[in-house]
């Protein structure tokens, strides 16, 4: 038989649970309070008229049978109990209590590089462009391309963020170059990345990341090895063509999905108005972030291209046609 269940109300602290029980005139009370849970049965005046009533609860953690306290009136059953005080903290291990932008298995990353001495940076590139080449290399395996950003999307994001390092070696004069170039890429990674994919999780499985992940990671997979030769007087034939010439399909491989990627998440932005701002506010002051993304797409997506591409072209010329450039220094 079925008895039906009176309303009951709960409230809880760190060191305790208490309930009372919306019974009027309750007799004959049969209260079971155990470790993991209570069943409670009682005769009195719930929502169903004059009858008995019963339910039962399951604790999500333990409590302390023996602190239980009941008290009974004409209107209500009052229950508390102690909950068993865990230190949740201590049991967890080193690698759990860190936090989740840490999490990565760096040992992993660098077991099958460290014969060959290379920089940090570009050993957790390399490791990326395996990884992500690989879901598209294993099909039979419960992995696939949409699946990218969850698979190398932290790893992508530490590395974008040690990037960093080089805009401040240009600052400081440890290298060489155009910082205000180095700052361009590096912003237009940080806004795909952190803003356009991190900010909407339905547009983290799209499979243009896949070819956007292997853009960044083959460019930079040649340009450390590359930079850290020069900064030794070492000039390789073969890694300074790779250099100059790998940006010629590349660059627009990259900015074509980088532009998918913007012009897929417009609706996200739309819809959730996440990064815009609205009339009236305190600076009198408007923004609409979709209808930025629109122009770029619309205004300023071939000159970027245009500029980019000139720079490394001129760059290559410089470069490639010096003379005595491909032997040993």
């Amino acid at each position: 038989m079925n008895l039906p269940s009176p309303f009951v109300y709960w409230a809880q602290t760190e060191s305790g649970i208490s309930l009372r029980v919306d019974l009027h005139n309750v007799k004959n009370p049969v209260i079971d309070l155990r470790e993991k849970g209570l069943l409670f049965t009682a005769s009195g005046i719930g929502a169903k008229g004059e009858q008995t009533y019963q339910f039962q609860l399951e604790f999500c953690r333990p409590v302390i049978p023996e602190t239980g306290q009941y008290r009974v009136n004409d209107k209500e059953v009052e229950i508390s109990v102690q909950k068993v005080t865990v230190d949740l903290w201590s049991q967890l291990t080193a690698d759990e209590k860190k936090p989740p932008w840490l999490k990565v298995d760096f040992d992993r990353l660098f077991a099958q590089e460290e014969e060959d001495n290379m920089e940090d940076a570009n050993l957790i590139m390399k490791e990326k462009l395996g990884n992500t080449i690989g879901r598209r290399k294993r099909p039979d395996q419960n992995v696939s391309i949409d699946g990218t950003y969850e698979a190398v999307g932290r790893v992508m994001k530490i590395c974008q963020l040690l990037q960093m390092l080089e805009i401040i070696h240009l600052l400081i004069g440890v290298t060489q170059g155009n910082y205000l170039i180095c700052l361009f890429q590096l912003c237009g990674r940080f806004l795909v990345i952190f803003a356009l994919l991190d900010a909407h999780p339905r547009s983290q499985t799209k499979s243009a990341i896949f070819y956007l992940f292997i853009g960044f990671t083959v460019m930079e997979v040649i340009r450390y090895p590359y930079y850290m030769l020069k900064m030794y007087g070492v000039n390789i034939h073969f890694i300074t063509w790779l250099r100059y010439t790998l940006w010629i399909p590349l660059y627009p491989l990259v900015f074509i999905c980088e532009a998918i990627i913007m012009f897929r998440n417009i609706p996200y932005f739309e819809e959730t108005e996440k990064f815009s701002m609205k009339l009236p506010n305190q600076w009198n002051f408007s923004f609409s972030f979709p209808g930025a993304l629109r122009l770029y797409l619309l205004l300023g997506f071939f000159p970027t291209l245009y500029f980019m591409m000139l720079h490394m072209y001129r760059k290559r010329k410089k470069y490639l046609r010096a003379p005595g450039l491909w032997k040993m220094e």
